[in-house]
């Protein structure tokens, strides 16, 4: 009977299959063939991510890490259960927020240990990407940032306005931001701790 639960879990209904293909039109198929998962929400966070990665002389390319931003293209509970059925192992760090929270439960959903999840997925926080980059006394540099895009009000505005500014500019600031980092260790190690976090226990993730 174990073996028939455990054989169960690996089963993806005709849905999520279907949702699946249509997914993976949209991202580099090598993510199939990859040792590990890193899930993260969107293109903010895979180009940040990346960029903390070879800050701290883990790129993830080189060591066979796939890095996919899941909401970008599909479900992430299901891309979660898709490295179930092909046993590569994952992990996951998403947003803080309502939204994150209740990705979180929908791979609890999917018969997943939530005690195991605990070692796996991570919430920022502070809230989103940006609430938790201020949170984290990054704002001068992303004020900086934004007046390299333009936005000249970034120098002085308060921080509700800095941080519509950045959502509204997401994947801007964060190329720049990524780029930034490869040329300050400083900058890396005060990058959120979840994404530190994660990006050290990929090291012989299994």
């Amino acid at each position: 009977m174990l073996d028939l639960k455990n054989r169960s879990k690996l089963y993806i209904s005709d849905e999520e299959l279907q949702a699946l293909e249509t997914f993976a039109r949209r991202i580099r198929g090598e993510v199939f063939f990859a040792d590990r998962w890193m899930l993260v929400e969107g293109q903010a966070e895979y180009l940040i991510v990346h960029g903390l990665a070879r800050a701290l002389g883990y790129a993830l390319d080189d060591h066979g890490v796939a890095l996919i931003d899941a909401v970008n293209n599909g479900y992430p509970p299901i891309f979660a259960k898709l490295a179930r059925a092909l046993n590569i192992p994952w992990l996951a760090v998403f947003d803080g927020d309502d939204a994150g929270r209740g990705y979180l439960q929908g791979i609890i959903d999917r018969d997943f240990d939530a005690t195991w999840l605990a070692d796996r997925c991570r919430l920022l926080p502070a809230g989103n990407l940006e609430q938790q980059l201020l949170a984290d006394g990054l704002g001068a540099e992303l004020r900086q940032i934004l007046q390299q895009l333009g936005k000249a009000q970034a120098a002085t505005c308060d921080e509700v306005t800095l941080r519509r500014l950045l959502e509204d500019n997401k994947t801007d600031y964060a190329a720049l931001l990524a780029a930034r980092l490869q040329n300050d260790a400083g900058l890396a190690a005060r990058m959120p701790q979840a994404f530190r976090d994660s990006i050290g226990a990929l090291r012989g993730l299994q």
